[in-house]
């Protein structure tokens, strides 16, 4: 009777652990979706320039961002900041006539939290954190950073990713974001400044 019992106590805990373990990879993998489509979402705002409150009023050409760094908090962001028009943006946003005018474009393509910038919070739950972001230039090999601003402003379809401050950062090629959970398991989401978006990549090149 107690060797049955010690067997079924064995099963049941194998039982458990796998269904723990599969739980844990469907969260892994739904949030690296989550994080896609809010990159995607990013792309769709900039595109369709959604109105933007900028310190001087009402923006209708502004592009929008995320704001991505290591841990479990993401924001969106609107890139008001600086006001258009700006010289020497480095490929970024550019512009053309005055501010507020349809052909010109503001901010710089990186997050400012102090210049009320911020649209949205993001959080990641269940214990999964970002846990590495890297950039690439247009050629050589990537670089690990402290955090990474991917945003979109009509009617460029492209998307600007930068991973340092300034009025003139220098763009990237494309940036690979790992998630993780907390038993270990990763997985990755690769951007480019194509547009292509997709977590369908065994790990960072």
């Amino acid at each position: 009777m107690i060797v049955v019992l010690a067997i079924i106590g064995i099963l049941t805990g194998i039982v458990f652990s796998g269904r723990t373990n599969f739980n844990s990879t469907v969260l892994l993998s739904n949030t690296a979706y989550d994080i896609a489509l809010s990159i995607r979402n990013v792309q769709n705002l900039g595109i369709s320039s959604r109105a933007a409150t900028a310190p001087a009023g009402i923006d209708n050409a502004a592009g929008y961002g995320i704001h991505l760094t290591l841990g479990n908090t993401a924001v969106i962001f609107k890139d008001i900041d600086p006001v258009a028009p700006i010289t020497n943006i480095n490929g970024c946003h550019y512009s053309n006539g005055g501010a507020y005018t349809p052909a010109s474009h503001p901010g710089n393509c990186v997050y400012s939290a102090t210049k009320n910038e911020k649209y949205q919070d993001l959080s990641i739950g269940n214990g999964i954190t970002i846990t590495r972001l890297k950039t690439y230039p247009e050629s050589g090999s990537g670089s690990d950073v402290s955090f990474i601003d991917i945003s979109s402003v009509r009617p460029n379809p492209e998307l600007f990713i930068a991973d340092t401050f300034s009025n003139s950062p220098t763009l990237k090629a494309k940036a690979c974001i790992t998630v993780s959970a907390p038993q270990g398991e990763k997985r990755y989401i690769l951007v480019t400044k194509s547009g292509l978006i997709t977590t369908n990549v065994s790990g960072c090149p």
